[in-house]
């Protein structure tokens, strides 16, 4: 994991993970195996919004992934924090 002036934590800010993702900031996304946050990323906004059958950390992974990020998928015990999802910023 890098050094911890560069990981976004994102336990109480989501948002903002999507809003680094879409401008293209997240070189590496850590998510954790089996973690799901439901609804659909607004890709203007970077909003998580109610949407039946989706999962937000996929449209994270996704826009990260379009952008020349890296994503892992690891482990609950692999990860840096509890919340299940973890970044590594440009």
């Amino acid at each position: 994991m890098p050094a911890a002036s560069r990981r976004l934590n994102v336990r109480a800010i989501p948002a903002a993970a999507m809003v680094r993702a879409i401008a293209g900031r997240i070189r590496r996304l850590w998510l954790e195996a089996g973690r799901e946050l439901p609804g659909c990323v607004e890709a203007a906004s970077g909003r998580i919004v109610a949407s039946e059958g989706d999962d937000a950390l996929d449209s994270l992974a996704a826009l990260v992934l379009a952008r020349g990020g890296e994503v892992h998928v690891v482990e609950a015990s692999s990860m840096p924090t509890s919340t299940g999802v973890a970044a590594e910023l440009h």
